[in-house]
């Protein structure tokens, strides 16, 4: 049961790391803040498309 809890949070902790990574050229300072502007936007734009499909 600890096991399969365990191997359950790296995998979400992997498909985080996944979903949020996007290449970034690395002359760009704080490249994390536009990483998780990039993946707030992202997923925004997913939830809207979800709501369109739904309605």
């Amino acid at each position: 049961m600890r096991s399969k809890g365990v191997f359950v949070l790296v995998l979400l902790g992997a498909l985080t790391a996944y979903y949020v990574y996007s290449p970034i050229p690395n002359n760009i300072e704080e490249r994390w803040k536009l990483m998780l502007t990039d993946s707030f936007f992202k997923t925004l734009s997913h939830l809207v498309s979800l709501l369109a499909f739904v309605f």
